[in-house]
């Protein structure tokens, strides 16, 4: 684990739990990087958007 302040790394560290702990930290990571996704794509709800460029392919169907 990194420990940063202000956005500048301080220290490194380990992180021991117990299983059921651990659980619980996974579960709570999922939701709350779940939940930031929903946030950043709700003003795109609805658009069709497209990308081109390297790496990108279009199907057609």
């Amino acid at each position: 684990m990194w420990i940063t302040r202000n956005g500048k790394h301080v220290a490194d560290t380990e992180m021991v739990l117990l299983s059921s702990e651990a659980e619980l930290l996974s579960n709570r990571l999922t939701n709350a990087v779940s939940d930031s996704r929903s946030i950043v794509q709700e003003p795109f709800r609805g658009q069709a958007t497209s990308a081109s460029g390297p790496g990108t392919r279009s199907s057609t169907a």
